[in-house]
């Protein structure tokens, strides 16, 4: 029997194992089988992409109540460039800059950041003031690397909706925000409510090793969605990989927004120090250190004082763009995995190396 096979983005896909039942459009069947393999590359985007729009039954009446693209969208979209590999630091006036400063004319800019990191994410559309200058921004300034790296403009899709790219991708709870004053303020405001809680697990956390890093992802959410539902969760960061030299202690896993501050401290008092499905989960109130405050600083300097106000984030004094990746790379041998690099009394131990030239000699009997 033949295997059926899918193509992406000139990468062919073949289901191994058993055969797989395909509907006959993939990305608009509610019902997929996808088989247990890792896949890499393009491929891997195909997988989640399909998995994200068909996974699940309680999706499908969001999916068929989208609306029509309006017209005037439309001509947005024609007269926008999609840019991607933006630096993830780069804010939306410096965006903007890039385009103005080579003489285009910018009508609006979305953006969006990490709701958690205040980082992009490395993606924007861009309208300008006519669809000459769309197509003549994407012919010039493709490839230019004056924002720090070499970014790659396309004509925007003429049914992209901003919306729902945000609300689109594959964590149930987002944590992706617009940047804006609205969407920068969506960001800080657990912060400011004491709704952000920081969760860290026990290596390897639930995941099994034999699987790959994405099944190894869904089954870590759903054991945090399952755990921490009770107290109600608005939205969940991206996890950090469970890889590297194993700690006796948990090692932070990622953050999660409550609805309420109430729902925070009950999930710190009933999940703290406690065993979760077989692994041990610290839950502690998120700290705002040093480089995040620097984050927040460059998106809105107003709500770090409110911030700074509340005790939440350290005085100008002690605020830094990346004080630990700075010092790492220059002298990796004081690297401390262990130390808090961002508090001043509890400075990095530096560990000894024993070079090879200072070896001692063996001494034959």
């Amino acid at each position: 029997m033949a295997l059926p096979r899918i193509c992406s983005l000139g990468r062919g896909l073949v289901f191994r194992g058993p055969m797989s039942r395909l509907a006959t459009s993939v990305f608009l069947s509610g019902r997929i089988t996808v088989p247990h393999r890792s896949f890499i590359s393009a491929s891997r985007h195909l997988q989640e992409a399909v998995q994200s729009t068909t996974s699940s039954s309680a999706n499908a009446p969001a999916l068929a109540s989208q609306a029509p693209i309006p017209e005037e969208q439309r001509r947005k979209n024609a007269r926008s460039v999609k840019v991607f590999k933006i630096p993830r630091r780069a804010t939306r006036s410096r965006v903007e800059a890039f385009f103005t400063d080579a003489g285009f004319q910018v009508v609006d800019t979305h953006m969006s950041i990490d709701r958690f990191r205040y980082e992009g994410d490395t993606f924007a559309s861009v309208e300008l003031a006519d669809e000459q200058q769309a197509q003549r921004a994407v012919k010039e300034l493709n490839g230019n690397a004056s924002m720090g790296n070499e970014v790659y403009l396309r004509a925007l899709n003429p049914e992209f909706n901003w919306d729902d790219f945000l609300s689109g991708n594959r964590y149930r709870h987002t944590y992706l925000v617009r940047e804006d004053q609205s969407g920068i303020r969506q960001a800080v405001m657990p912060l400011l409510e004491g709704r952000r809680v920081r969760i860290s697990v026990k290596y390897p956390a639930w995941g099994s090793k034999g699987d790959s890093p994405a099944q190894r992802r869904n089954t870590d959410l759903k054991v945090l969605e399952r755990s921490f539902d009770r107290f109600g969760i608005e939205s969940i960061s991206r996890l950090t990989p469970q890889f590297g030299e194993k700690t006796f202690h948990p090692k932070f896993f990622c953050h999660i927004d409550f609805t309420t501050k109430q729902g925070a401290d009950e999930a710190i008092r009933a999940m703290h120090d406690k065993e979760c499905e077989g692994v041990l989960v610290w839950a502690r109130a998120t700290e705002v250190d040093a480089a995040k405050a620097y984050q927040i600083g460059r998106l809105d300097k107003e709500l770090l004082a409110e911030l700074q106000e509340k005790g939440l984030a350290p005085a100008d004094s002690d605020i830094h763009e990346d004080w630990v990746s700075k010092t790492a790379k220059k002298d990796p041998k004081d690297f401390d995995r262990h130390r808090n690099w961002t508090d001043p009394t509890n400075p990095p131990k530096k560990r000894a190396y024993r070079s090879k030239a200072t070896k001692p000699a063996q001494t034959t009997v």
